[in-house]
């Protein structure tokens, strides 16, 4: 959910400066990237890319290419909060997801 303006779902942008930028993406929505806490899967919608699963330690816990439409089950993995991060033709997108 969205609050205070802030979005779930963002877009970074690094550039050849060693800058960093972070902006709503329009190319993908909050629905694209859906977490199913009753079955403990990720849902990706219409986007192909490289997932990765990153813990609040920033330890990368899964990585895999996606494809449009693909299921991520992370049932063996302990409850916490996780950020996905996913790389498209648009850039990265980044979204925090709690499992419990």
């Amino acid at each position: 959910a969205v609050q205070a303006g802030i979005p779930d779902t963002l877009n970074i942008h690094s550039d050849f400066e060693n800058t960093l930028s972070i902006e709503e993406h329009e190319q993908i929505s909050n629905n694209d990237i859906r977490f199913n806490n009753h079955n403990q899967t990720i849902h990706f919608g219409n986007l192909d890319g490289l997932f990765r699963l990153i813990d609040l330690n920033g330890r990368v816990r899964m990585t895999k290419k996606i494809n449009s439409g693909e299921q991520i089950n992370i049932q063996h993995l302990s409850d916490q909060m996780y950020v996905v991060v996913l790389t498209t033709e648009y850039g990265n997108t980044v979204k925090k997801i709690l499992k419990y």
